[in-house]
């Protein structure tokens, strides 16, 4: 892929927005000291890409955020960009351990996004990894990582009872 030009690796948004079709946003979501969810660098990420989109792209939130935050991303899109865009959610399911191989080798693809045209540029984005297809809306998607990741707590809480 590095050979062919379709993979590279930038930190200047400048370079990298303008000619991507796809943008995945994979950004920490630490906690703040009272457990709840700091949106700061899944925000600031979004704000550099509007502020860098020149043409239509599917913006992609890999970050593990609270499903109702839907709206305040697109509140931040549409305050740095006119360019026409598509959110889209794609959630990470990967195990401590063995992340790379769940990278490659998923049992379920979630895709939450609001377009046909998303949704289809998302299923040939993911078309030579296995696993099963979710599809969804943004909404759903989200709502399918807060469900996995409650039951895996489920699990270990029980567990860590035996």
């Amino acid at each position: 892929n590095l050979d062919r030009n379709r993979l590279s690796f930038s930190s200047s948004y400048e370079k990298a927005i303008p000619s991507s079709d796809v943008i995945f946003v994979c950004v920490g979501t630490p906690p703040l000291p009272d457990g709840s969810y700091d949106p700061k660098f899944v925000f600031s990420a979004l704000e550099s890409v509007a502020k860098n989109l020149k043409k239509y792209a599917v913006v992609v939130i890999k970050s593990t955020v609270p499903p109702s935050i839907g709206p305040s991303l697109k509140k931040i899109m549409d305050k740095n960009t006119s360019v026409s865009y598509d959110l889209a959610s794609v959630p990470e399911f990967l195990r401590e351990g063995s992340a790379v191989r769940d990278a490659f080798h998923p049992d379920r693809i979630v895709i939450g996004a609001s377009s046909d045209k998303a949704k289809t540029i998302l299923l040939k984005v993911h078309e030579k990894l296995p696993g099963e297809r979710i599809i969804g809306d943004m909404l759903s998607a989200q709502l399918v990582k807060y469900a996995a990741n409650a039951f895996l707590a489920t699990k270990i809480s029980f567990i860590n009872l035996c």
